[in-house]
């Protein structure tokens, strides 16, 4: 097995000249959602946007009516709201907020399965990706770890990327929407370039504090999500972290003996999906195109 990647610096990238800075023209407010699937450093990108003071980020808000009536093996029952429903955060996702000029949130694709009518409008939609292999091991990782005291805690948490897939769909073909795919490897890689084009066609300005951020930062975690007993399991790098940190070398060997029978068969059922859209993503090189065609 390969040595585990271990460059963990903090520190910006080379400088490099930035994109032009982009106006804020209208008074209207940008909305941001991001869209993906379990274990893709999605809470790292979403507490960036967080660390924005223009920006109110949103955590995983659809989560709360899912979980809704859900057995005491995930959250503290007090804080599961039965009223909380998907039309109230719709609601809550296409209000504006004082101060704020971008409104953003992440969320499960899962959690949309036949409610997609309740996906809030004004949105420009970006969809995060990870290699299955990658995100199925990290998943199975944080199963075992629970798993160690005979209590199945996390056997729900299915991976799948089939619901993204859908969504994906439907926001092309319904809404008639082109989403920004995102792939997590190359957002842990080159932060500075990926974010930089995510800015752009978003249509806020990019600047270089995105590249680093104060840790847990929960202002826009519902109580559901703050109480949950699974909370450091699922999201302890993450609000821990401080900027993007460099995901394993995709060559770099991995421990297979912790995937389950299960895992094996998503597998073989995700990777396809994931090609087709890692075939749509945006790249490194095209800030390096955008630039260059701005100087001209």
């Amino acid at each position: 097995m390969t040595q585990v990647h271990t460059d963990f610096s903090c520190s910006s990238a080379t400088s490099q000249p930035g994109l032009p800075p982009l106006k804020m023209t209208q008074k209207s407010v940008r909305r941001i959602a991001i869209w993906t699937h379990a274990r893709s450093i999605s809470t790292t990108l979403s507490q960036c946007l967080a660390g924005r003071d223009d920006t109110i980020c949103f955590h995983e808000p659809f989560g709360v009516p899912y979980f809704a009536g859900a057995e005491d093996i995930l959250v503290n029952p007090k804080f599961v709201e039965l009223g909380q429903s998907y039309t109230k955060v719709k609601k809550m996702l296409e209000k504006n907020y004082e101060g704020k000029a971008v409104v953003a949130f992440k969320d499960m694709a899962s959690y949309m399965y036949g409610k997609f009518n309740h996906i809030p409008q004004g949105f420009t939609y970006v969809f995060l990706i990870r290699e299955p292999i990658r995100s199925i091991h990290s998943l199975a990782g944080v199963k075992n770890a629970r798993n160690t005291n005979g209590k199945q805690w996390l056997t729900f948490l299915q991976w799948d990327n089939k619901g993204l897939y859908r969504l994906y769909q439907y926001v092309t073909e319904v809404l008639k929407q082109e989403p920004i795919i995102i792939d997590a490897y190359d957002l842990s890689h080159h932060p500075e370039k990926i974010l930089k084009i995510l800015c752009r066609k978003v249509d806020i300005p990019y600047t270089e504090s995105m590249l680093t951020w104060r840790p847990r930062n929960m202002d826009g975690w519902h109580n559901h999500w703050k109480e949950n007993k699974l909370r450091e399991q699922l999201f302890r790098a993450a609000l821990d972290s401080t900027c993007f940190r460099p995901l394993p070398d995709k060559d770099e060997l991995m421990d297979a003996s912790i995937l389950s029978h299960e895992d094996k068969i998503v597998l073989e059922k995700s990777t396809h999906v994931y090609e087709i859209l890692y075939k749509m993503r945006i790249k490194p090189t095209d800030c390096d195109e955008i630039f260059k065609s701005s100087k001209l």
